[in-house]
């Protein structure tokens, strides 16, 4: 009897618990960062090509995409005092080489959060090189102004590449003001490779790409 007494009253605490902290709900915070200083580097990219097709790809790992963050400012920005720095490492992932979508592919690992040398989240990174969405959708006269890109986002430009990315940090933050918050976050940029002398191809990721871009998205915490 002692016995399913304590478990009634645990099983109380437990419900009551979870009544709580379904009353206490989310809330959400704007995040808006600016970056133009960020670079990726480092790593092995070895050229990998597929036997008897016209397929040829960078495979790379183990390399580093360092990105200070400045803030977007108000209103966009609600957490101007959440971090300096993302860095994600490892970085792998895979660059075409052949045309005609010459360096499109994709990149992909973990980050942490940095504010100042402590780290304060950690997540997923996951993005897509070389393509363009924000394009005419040919539905109900849609446009899209000055700023409309192509499904293919890369151009040479004098002795290096510009190449679009666009992605999504997913994590949580571990510290700080805003510890318990889910990341929730979309960037888009452009990374500047220089160009391989004598041939018409970028230099591999490891080489050093300099990378100008936003970060853009939500914060989802807890109540309180």
């Amino acid at each position: 009897m002692r016995r399913i007494l304590l478990f009634a009253v645990i099983f109380t605490w437990v419900v009551a618990g979870a009544d709580v902290a379904s009353a206490q709900g989310r809330c959400l915070r704007g995040v808006s960062k600016n970056f133009c200083t960020a670079t990726l580097k480092d790593g092995q990219w070895p050229p990998k090509p597929c036997a008897g097709t016209h397929c040829s790809i960078w495979d790379g790992v183990n390399s580093v995409l360092t990105i200070p963050l400045t803030s977007g400012g108000a209103p966009c920005d609600e957490a101007a005092n959440l971090a300096s720095t993302v860095k994600v490492s490892p970085l792998q992932g895979r660059i075409r080489r052949n045309p005609a979508l010459r360096s499109e592919g994709f990149l992909e690992g973990t980050f942490i959060l940095l504010s100042g040398n402590n780290q304060v989240g950690s997540g997923s990174f996951n993005s897509t090189v070389g393509v363009g969405t924000h394009r005419v959708v040919q539905c109900h006269g849609a446009t899209c102004g000055k700023e409309c890109e192509k499904c293919y986002d890369v151009q040479q430009v004098g002795t290096s590449w510009r190449i679009g990315t666009e992605g999504f940090f997913q994590g949580e933050v571990s510290a700080g003001p805003f510890k318990g918050c889910l990341i929730r976050w979309s960037f888009q940029g452009t990374y500047t490779a220089p160009a391989q002398p004598g041939t018409a191809e970028p230099m591999p990721p490891g080489s050093g790409w300099n990378l100008c871009g936003t970060i853009d998205g939500v914060l989802d915490c807890p109540c309180g």
